[in-house]
């Protein structure tokens, strides 16, 4: 039987309570608990359903909601008696950094204050049960008020003490999208800030607190452990390539189909399955987006859902301000085309404005990319990874988010490819569109002023002709065989064409006619050359005549 279907609801209890349509991941319970890691760290991408399930284990392990474990009844970890047993029986703390945006450090530090104040708050019983020892109470109401740097930093670790001491067991920290702070940091300019506050509270929160029994850490990235997690060597990282956690987080195939079925909706599994699916975890393959799966089983139509999320802000600046080597990979993308690069999962935010393979790590961890291929090369047993777009949403959403920013601009010296002479010094701007079949090239001088722009077309059915692909921008305008584009056209500011050019090719790819017109300036009429080349590209006749008129033919030389 059909579920309402509720679309962003992260109460496990409103969705429980509701009958609203579930899918159980209880079993995300007896996996982490019987890892028996202290401190693990889980990355996926955005909307995957990371809130909900650690909302789900605070439902499941706090003292707070001990005797009300019928609410698990008829799931999966309510089978096993011993689960039952642990059931509301540990202290939790439950943080999230979901909504710690922000374009200053000063308002970062503000929302992570007032978060650790309401965590506080919630917990201010304490005050009154006699178990606080002497400075505690001072301490912990300084908190509630205003804290310093170094009172924010402790405060966690201060209030496991304070909880382990009031319920004689150690406890349970649970952080949400605790990256969420750290990509406002790297996007607004207040990295090192950021890592000197972060490096100080998670060390303190998971490192060096006697009174933790487990930590759980949730996010989209793994940043690097040299910047935060500095010396956190018992921190298990859990990426989109780990085996562990892996149907935990996201859609498997059967449970989509099922809710397809329920939903009365079964004839569009295919669809479904190219538009939304694709993800992989470790060696689990065909995951499906949980928040497009939802909304499209709520909405009934097909739609790039995810766009409607936040969380794109990252991408977007990387794209923007990233090396013309990432947007020509970027374009080909856009084209259907796969890649090969080695891999480092972890994210080094200060090398993403310079690191191609960082930017790649990062769009596989947000889900941008998938991998479509992984093998491990040479004697030192390098990680290769084949990526492409994930699915067609992700197509979709990536065509939409980044087109716009393909375009990008050299400021080197045009050179030729061949002789490595200076061609000119002027600034050339490479705007796509149509999947880099079309290609306009815009040249300013230093002074920032217009002084050209060309329009080149390519074949549509012959991918390595792409500029985007084939040609490094410095060798763009040096030489036309490498791109082998149909026409180029210089227009005026406005559009207007001013000179046209038309190739044709033969099977070796070697130009064997070129037409080529301008006007003659007085806008009626125009002047066309025909030339014909031979089988070595050596140009062999030249025909000049007036637009609708027949011209002589002139014979070239061919003294090579």
């Amino acid at each position: 039987m059909a579920r309402t279907v509720g679309i962003g609801i992260q109460s496990f209890d409103k969705l429980i309570r509701n009958q609203y349509l579930y899918i159980d991941k209880t079993d995300f319970i007896r996996e982490w608990w019987e890892s028996g890691d202290d401190v693990t760290l889980i990355a996926r991408p955005r909307r995957f359903g990371k809130t909900l399930n650690m909302n789900m284990l605070e439902r499941f392990l706090s003292v707070e909601y001990a005797g009300q474990g019928e609410i698990f009844d008829g799931l999966t970890i309510w089978k096993d008696e011993e689960y039952r047993k642990l059931q509301g029986s540990m202290p939790v703390i439950f943080l999230s950094f979901a909504d710690v945006k922000a374009d200053t450090f000063a308002m970062a530090r503000e929302k992570i204050c007032m978060l650790i104040k309401e965590v506080y708050r919630k917990h201010d019983f304490l005050l009154a049960g006699g178990s606080l020892k002497e400075g505690e109470t001072e301490l912990f109401r300084r908190v509630l008020t205003e804290m310093t740097d170094s009172e924010a930093a402790y405060s966690l670790k201060n209030l496991s003490g304070y909880l382990s001491g009031y319920y004689g067991k150690k406890v349970i920290i649970l952080l949400d999208e605790y990256d969420t702070p750290m990509q406002e940091a790297w996007l607004y300019g207040y990295w090192d800030d950021a890592v000197r506050f972060f490096s100080s509270f998670f060390n303190a929160t998971f490192k060096t607190n006697s009174a933790l029994e487990r930590g759980l850490l949730t996010g989209i990235t793994r940043i690097a452990k040299e910047s935060i997690f500095t010396g956190m060597n018992h921190l298990d990282v859990i990426t989109t390539t780990s085996n562990e956690y892996a149907t935990s987080f996201g859609f498997t195939e059967k449970e989509v189909f099922k809710a397809l079925d329920d939903a009365g909706l079964g004839e569009q599994k295919q669809k479904v399955k190219e538009w939304y699916d694709g993800f992989t975890f470790g060696t689990q393959t065909d995951i499906y987006n949980p928040w497009s799966i939802v909304s499209f089983i709520k909405k009934g139509k097909f739609d790039a859902y995810w766009a409607n999320t936040s969380g794109n802000d990252l991408v977007n600046s990387l794209v923007q301000t990233g090396e013309p080597g990432i947007k020509q990979t970027m374009e080909a993308l856009l084209q259907g085309k796969s890649f090969e690069t080695e891999l480092d999962e972890t994210i080094v935010f200060g090398q993403l404005g310079g690191s191609a393979d960082a930017v790649w790590s990062l769009l596989l961890a947000t889900g941008y990319l998938r991998i479509e291929k992984f093998e491990q090369v040479g004697r030192l047993e390098r990680k290769m990874y084949t990526l492409r777009l994930t699915n067609m949403e992700v197509e979709r959403i990536f065509e939409d988010t980044t087109g716009e920013n393909l375009d990008y601009e050299t400021g080197e010296p045009m050179t030729d490819p061949d002789t490595g002479a200076v061609l000119d010094d002027y600034k050339h701007t490479y705007a796509y569109e149509d999947g880099g079949k079309k290609m306009t090239v815009t040249v300013t001088n230093a002074d920032g002023q217009w002084t050209g722009a060309t329009v080149y077309t390519f074949a549509e059915s012959a991918e390595d002709l792409s500029p985007v692909v084939s040609v490094k921008p410095e060798e763009l305008g040096a030489v036309i065989d490498p791109w082998k584009p149909i026409t180029e056209q210089m227009v005026d500011q406005e559009g207007a064409v001013l000179e046209s050019s038309e190739y044709t090719y033969n099977e070796a790819g070697d130009v064997t006619k070129l037409v080529s017109s301008y006007d003659d300036g007085e806008g009626t009429e125009k002047i066309v050359w025909t030339s014909t080349y031979d089988d070595k590209g050596h140009e062999t006749m030249t025909t000049v005549a007036m637009e609708g008129e027949e011209g002589e033919a002139q014979e070239t030389p061919t003294e090579w």
